[in-house]
């Protein structure tokens, strides 16, 4: 069913038109309302009609709508609830959550909380479509609608970045071990701590030291550092520590440095930490080779 001329208002500074499904046994007489409303929604306004529970039902299956605003439709004899339950009971069980908004003359109050429960809006009002409450209720249930749909899409890119950017992170992070392991072959090494040896570890001073370094050596200038790294160094060869077990270490140490981020990493983070790692294995490794020569 197409709009009918009066229905289609002149449009103003909205991106993109609301439309407005309205379901009536006859069309209602007068555009008042309809001028109020676009007022109160500050852009083009589009009206479709129905002229039944069927008919609209089946134009919600077809095209999207802002809202729905249900009117005054005759009771079937027999029937087991009113059109306007019967219409919002059929709608959300097909998942539809476009709001819908119930013009009523009369305050039926099991009526009307009925129609609470389903989630609609309802006015309640003798002047029906004349009503200057009419208005500001659709305005309020479709922006409201509108909100929480904007809501729902920003938490769903948001999920979808993270999860990219976790994705993203474990890549990197093998690339960065497996750049490691070429680098520092794990092949034996003269000085290297056992397995119990590092077991008993844990968290150590030099562990604590090497990831507290970690942190400051991303977002400071290396030479900043360089007596800091000496000293870790010191402690390194103290313990007995080998380029392989600093390897491991750098590595445990800095995917629990990305955890604590959320997983956001980038390839000039792990790049600069490398940098460290690379630092701190060859000034133990030269340690070791000096004390091998003498």
């Amino acid at each position: 069913m197409n709009p009918s001329p009066a229905a289609v208002l002149t449009p103003s500074s909205a991106a993109f038109p609301w439309r407005l499904l309205g379901i009536a046994a006859e069309e209602p007489a007068g555009s008042n309302w309809l001028i109020r409303l676009q007022t109160e929604l500050e852009g083009d306004l589009r009206l479709t009609w129905a002229t039944s529970i069927r008919e609209a039902l089946q134009e919600l299956r077809q095209s999207a709508y802002s809202g729905v605003v249900l009117g005054d439709l005759p009771s079937m004899p027999g029937a087991p609830m009113p059109p306007a339950e019967e219409f919002v009971q059929a709608l959300r069980a097909t998942g539809d959550p476009t709001p819908v908004v119930v013009l009523i003359p009369l305050p039926l109050d099991e009526h009307v909380a009925a129609l609470l429960k389903l989630g609609c809006e309802v006015c309640v009002t003798p002047r029906l479509w004349d009503s200057p409450a009419l208005p500001l209720t659709l305005a309020r249930a479709v922006r409201g609608a509108h909100q929480r749909w904007e809501l729902d899409h920003l938490r769903g890119v948001h999920q979808r970045r993270l999860a990219r950017e976790q994705t993203d992170a474990t890549a990197l992070m093998q690339l960065q071990q497996q750049s490691l392991q070429r680098l520092i072959p794990p092949t034996p090494i003269t000085v290297t701590a056992t397995m119990a040896t590092r077991a008993q570890r844990n968290d150590g001073p030099e562990e604590q030291t090497y990831e507290a370094l970690l942190r400051s050596y991303l977002v400071s200038p290396a030479t900043a550092l360089d007596a800091e790294i000496t000293a870790l160094v010191d402690g390194l060869e103290r313990g007995g520590w080998g380029p392989q077990d600093v390897r491991e270490l750098h590595v445990e140490r800095l995917q629990r440095l990305l955890e604590g981020l959320g997983g956001r990493a980038s390839r000039q983070v792990l790049a600069r930490a490398d940098v460290l790692a690379l630092d701190v294995i060859t000034r133990l490794g030269e340690r070791y080779r000096q004390r091998a020569a003498m």
